[in-house]
C-alpha cells in the first residue's frame, strides 16, 4: 500500500515536498494488513520526495498528479524508491465539518488535548473519527470499519481495519503500533458513534519517539 499525507492546501502546478524537510510525507507498506513496519519518506536525511498537482476539478472535487519518493525503515535500516507515480481523478474534500454537539478528548503523554475541530467521515467502507486544533496541524484520529458494531478491537498500524494516528504538528505523522478501541454504540441510521480508545503512536518506519494516547473518548455524528 502506498499513501501520501499532505498538510497544506494545494493548487494546480504546486510541487509538494515529501522529504524530511517538507510538510508532507510518502509511505509504503509491504503488507496491506499492516503486520509489519512500513517505510516513510520523512524519517531519514537520505530520503526525498515530491508530489506535483497536474489538474484539479473544483466543481466535481477531483484531483490528479504525479509523485515519487525514497522511503526508509528504521527497524532494519533499509530504503526503497517509489518512482513514476501517477494518480488521476481522485475524489477530495475541501473542508472538515465539526459534528455540532460531537465530543472528542484524549490525553497525549498525560496532557489532555481537547480539539477545536471534531469530525467524522464515512468513505469507501471506512469511518474516520478525528479531532484537531484550529489549524489542523495537531490532530488525533481513530479509524474503524464503517459497519463496526459494539465491542473492543485491537489496533494495528495503518492498513489494518482498526488503527489510530497522531500528528504532533504539520510535519510529524505517527500511527498506532498497539492499542485498542471500544465501540459503545453505533447507530448507522443517525450516523452517531460512541466509544473509547488508547494507543501508542510511533513513526510509520519504526523506531524514533513514541507517544502514549490514553483516556480517549468520542461521541461523534459523522457524514
Amino acid at each position: 500500500m502506498l499513501t501520501i499525507t499532505v498538510q497544506d492546501a494545494v493548487a494546480v502546478g504546486d510541487t509538494i515536498d515529501l522529504g524530511p524537510g517538507g510538510t508532507g510525507a510518502g509511505a509504503f507498506l509491504l503488507t496491506p494488513n499492516g503486520t509489519a513496519n512500513g517505510w516513510s519518506s520523512n524519517g531519514n536525511p537520505a530520503c526525498y520526495g515530491e508530489m506535483i498537482i497536474t489538474a484539479m476539478d473544483v466543481t466535481n472535487k477531483k484531483i490528479s498528479g504525479t509523485f515519487e519518493y525514497k522511503v526508509w525503515r528504521a527497524t532494519d535500516n533499509t530504503f526503497k524508491t517509489i518512482t513514476d507515480g501517477v494518480f488521476t481523478n481522485v475524489t477530495y474534500a475541501t473542508s472538515i465539518t465539526s459534528g455540532g454537539s460531537s465530543t472528542f478528548t484524549v490525553k497525549i503523554d498525560g496532557v489532555t488535548f481537547t480539539p477545536a475541530i471534531i469530525a467524522g467521515t464515512a468513505s469507501f467502507g471506512t469511518l474516520i473519527i478525528s479531532g484537531s486544533d484550529n489549524q489542523g496541524s495537531k490532530a488525533v484520529g481513530v479509524v474503524v470499519p464503517e459497519t463496526v458494531t459494539p465491542g473492543t478491537y485491537a489496533m494495528g498500524t495503518i492498513g489494518t481495519s482498526y488503527y489510530g494516528s497522531y500528528n504532533a504538528n504539520s510535519s510529524t505523522f505517527s500511527v498506532s503500533t498497539s492499542g485498542s478501541v471500544t465501540i459503545t454504540s453505533h447507530n448507522t441510521a443517525t450516523k452517531n458513534i460512541v466509544g473509547t480508545f488508547n494507543f501508542v503512536a510511533g513513526p510509520l518506519s519504526g523506531g524514533g519517539t513514541t507517544n502514549n494516547l490514553t483516556a480517549g473518548a468520542f461521541n461523534v455524528t459523522y457524514q
